[in-house]
């Protein structure tokens, strides 16, 4: 929401930000808030499975990365109703790149394959014919200058 409202500063025309739970990060469950050391200390195996096949993981109390595609698609449905509206949207990394391989058809087991994705970046898409179009993807141009 800040990130949105810092954009809305410069843009006035744009609407008021408003939250949508279906964008938010994915849930880690009992993992949320514990350092990468600790979760490696308790979950050996989870953790190997977190790195080395996304597809399948699964934080104990979290939701898996179907979930969280499920939830985006779920949002872009809402989102392919609104007729002749641009929709700008505040997310998060992992959320857009499992957005990527859900649009470009591809499974959940290429999400190590994926780029990563630059904070601040602009990814656009197009609805267009019953179909979103990727226009544009980890566009980082605006962010030149600025450190990594």
């Amino acid at each position: 929401m800040e990130t949105a409202e810092r954009i809305r500063k410069v843009n006035p025309s744009l609407p008021v930000a408003r939250q949508d739970a279906r964008l938010r990060e994915l849930n880690y469950g009992n993992w949320e808030g514990m350092f990468l050391k600790e979760i490696e200390a308790a979950y050996p195996e989870l953790y190997k499975a977190h790195k080395n096949e996304p597809a399948f993981f699964q934080a104990p109390g979290g939701e898996t990365f179907g979930d969280l595609k499920d939830r985006f698609l779920s949002f872009l449905v809402g989102v392919s109703r609104i007729d002749n509206a641009n929709c700008l949207v505040v997310t998060h990394g992992g959320l857009i790149r499992v957005a990527l391989l859900a649009l470009t058809m591809k499974g959940l087991s290429e999400l190590n394959n994926s780029p990563p994705i630059r904070e601040a970046s602009i990814s656009a898409l197009q609805w267009t014919d019953g179909n979103w179009i990727l226009l544009e993807y980890n566009n980082a141009k605006h962010l030149d200058g600025f450190p990594t």
